[in-house]
């Protein structure tokens, strides 16, 4: 009987595989988000009644409890990144042929949802055809140019094997992924050496509570009930499972690939001892964070990195609150000390050392504008940005100068879809010193539509990121000192990251978890 079960949710799998490859874009964030329903039993039942002397016997090339959780995370964003980077030579007359029907697809399916009873209806008919001319062409490419339709319409997930091959060079680090189910919670941890997991009873409580950890954190509440709160979600999230497993082999750097709910949830902001009624974070036990959308996107990266090192680098920091475009932006001023010249008492060297107000590597007040800075970054190591950002009502934007830079494609605001367009970003590093920088509309099954996404797909290694308001002050100090951590002390940016972080807690006027929390790394580290 559970073979049975096994063998039909399979063939339910590899139906929603033929369909969603298929799909266009709009359509395939309507099928992500249509079927996580059908992925939460598939991880579950799979995970409860799969045979695991089968996954050991063949060192877990095919788990099929890990395999679902990839197949809900970023699969746009994964298909467009294999798409940019396809060495696969296909006839230009082919290519164009695909980009003319996804077009007029998408020209339709725009027609479909600004429908009204009252609007002309013949559009339907031609998109009919138009769908029916796509899947002929998809079918075309699998018998004509079958590399390329693998790649781009049924690219595999990254393995098990294929994580812990990469993780061999790595052997201090381990990936770990999460899945939040309505009634559950999934935990995989894969070493180079081992592989993890576990199912955790959960409720709709436990999901409640990680999406307001950080009104939580920013509540008025007592120390003691936040604590209380707060260790009880490490525990469920790190300590029970996870924190022994790293233990265990000597794990002292993590990439997290969180599910939905813990998209931007800042982890090091956990109490991970409460003993003697003293609070201890996570921040404070030694291990090194970075984040990732996925696995498979995460593998796809360390596997063909840029190769631009962080010795170039390029500056931008608007100052006046009038070459700050638009109300909305508010009063944002000091940029320009925060960018360049630190604070008084930590950072202020590193930052005049490697962010000199020169022509050449700084765009400073009235210079620092959108043409500026779309002409400027391209093939650099590492991007600065101290601006103002804003979610604004999911249509995140960075804010620029508009001081003789009027026109419509320089307005000021570079916006998370713009972000896409940007050319020749080959950053080891992108650093958004700005507000709300990870913030955006939060899709199932593809996360949160960011600037952070944007940069990843433009072509950057690396991205710094905050995931709220951060206060002008402490950040000084924080950027300062990961700077001088990365440039003097040699650094990866994941412990750089924490240990600014850390330098910044252990100051007393930042301590408070808001100074400190807010930043986040995504990428290869």
């Amino acid at each position: 009987y559970i073979d049975i079960c096994i063998g039909i949710l399979f063939t339910i799998d590899i139906h929603l595989d033929y369909i969603r490859s298929g799909l266009s874009d709009r359509r395939i964030l309507e099928f992500q988000n249509l079927n996580r329903d059908v992925y939460d039993q598939l991880v579950y039942q799979t995970s409860t009644f799969y045979n695991i002397d089968i996954a050991k016997e063949s060192n877990y090339k095919y788990w099929p409890p890990f395999e679902y959780c990839e197949k809900t995370k970023t699969y746009l964003l994964n298909r467009l990144i294999t798409t940019t980077s396809l060495d696969i030579e296909v006839p230009d007359t082919v290519l164009n042929m695909e980009k003319r029907i996804q077009n007029k697809l998408q020209l339709y399916e725009r027609e479909i949802y600004s429908y009204s009873e009252t609007k002309d209806t013949s559009f339907l008919g031609f998109y009919l055809e138009i769908e029916k001319a796509r899947i002929d062409f998809i079918e075309y490419l699998a018998g004509n140019y079958t590399d390329y339709y693998k790649l781009k319409y049924f690219k595999e997930n990254v393995s098990i094997p294929e994580i812990k091959n990469t993780l061999a060079n790595q052997k201090q680090s381990a990936l770990i992924e999460y899945y939040i189910a309505p009634w559950y919670l999934y935990i995989s941890v894969i070493t180079h050496n081992s592989f993890y997991d576990t199912i955790i009873d959960a409720n709709p409580a436990f999901n409640q509570s990680i999406s307001d950890y950080s009104n939580l954190i920013f509540s008025k509440s007592s120390m003691n009930d936040f604590a209380k709160k707060s260790h009880s979600l490490y525990n469920i999230l790190l300590g029970d499972f996870v924190i022994p497993k790293l233990k265990e082999n000597n794990i002292n750097n993590l990439i997290i690939i969180p599910d939905i709910d813990l998209i931007n949830f800042p982890f090091y902001a956990l109490v991970s001892d409460t003993t003697n009624n003293e609070i201890r974070y996570f921040l404070e036990d030694g291990i090194n964070l970075s984040y990732h959308y996925s696995a498979t996107l995460w593998h796809q990266q360390v596997s063909n990195p840029n190769d631009n090192k962080p010795d170039s680098f390029v500056a931008f920091a608007p100052y006046e609150k009038d070459s700050v475009r638009g109300s909305e932006c508010g009063k944002y001023s000091g940029c320009y000390d925060y960018c360049l010249k630190g604070s008084s008492d930590v950072g202020t060297e590193v930052i005049e050392k490697y962010f000199k107000e020169n022509e050449n590597s700084n765009f400073v007040k009235e210079r620092a504008t959108e043409k500026n800075f779309r002409e400027n970054i391209k093939n650099k190591g590492i991007i600065h940005i101290a601006t103002h950002g804003c979610k604004n009502n999911n249509k995140p934007f960075l804010a620029f100068s508009t001081i003789d830079d009027t026109t419509s494609a320089n307005n000021g605001h570079l916006y998370y879809g713009e972000v896409y367009g940007l050319e020749d970003v080959k950053a080891d590093l992108v650093m958004m010193a700005a507000c709300e920088t990870g913030l955006g509309e939060t899709i199932v099954g593809e996360g949160v539509m960011s600037l952070v996404r944007g940069f990843l797909y433009a072509g950057a290694n690396n991205v710094i990121y905050t995931t709220w308001s951060v206060p002008n002050d402490a950040n000084i100090t924080l950027t300062g000192e990961f700077y001088r951590l990365v440039f003097e002390d040699k650094l990866p940016y994941a412990e750089a990251l924490r240990l600014a972080k850390l330098k910044v807690y252990e100051t007393p006027i930042f301590s408070k978890i808001e100074n400190w929390a807010g930043y986040q790394l995504i990428g290869v580290n």
